[in-house]
């Protein structure tokens, strides 16, 4: 992944994402800031052992099948970006889009031309739905 993961700055309503090809194959990088902290074993340069389970954890279970309605892009794997102090999770686009990634809040209201109103509710209902599954199996929980 070296050579294909990229340096992201945020974009106002937008996160932290790029996309890009390797192999013909569709990627999303998907960038979470993380401060290293340095310790004799790391000099700041690599993520600590715990932090580490606890992210190589969460890829596996975000490259899981899923059913189609949870709306969730298979990780394909993650690296830690210490020059950007983040990690980057890396998830497989099929079938490839059209263009680049944007928040849903960017799409929303700083679209041009804006969503129809009835395209608005057909993503509200979709979204509820993928959280509603998320629910069922206990992905998240509202604490």
């Amino acid at each position: 992944w070296d050579t294909h993961l990229k340096e992201i700055y945020p974009i106002d309503h937008q996160g932290m994402f790029a996309m890009f090809t390797k192999g013909n194959v569709a990627y999303i990088q998907e960038n979470h800031h993380y401060e290293a902290t340095a310790t004799p074993t790391t000099s700041g340069q690599d993520v600590d052992a715990r932090t580490r389970g606890r992210i190589e954890s969460l890829a596996k279970l975000l490259h899981q099948p899923k059913e189609q309605v949870f709306r969730v892009l298979p990780c394909v794997g993650w690296k830690y970006l210490p020059r950007q102090s983040s990690i980057a999770f890396v998830f497989e686009v099929q079938p490839r889009p059209i263009g680049a990634p944007v928040s849903l809040q960017r799409l929303l209201f700083n679209a041009d031309p804006r969503p129809e109103l009835g395209d608005k509710f057909r993503l509200a209902l979709g979204l509820s739905k993928c959280i509603a599954q998320m629910h069922m199996v206990q992905w998240v929980c509202l604490c």
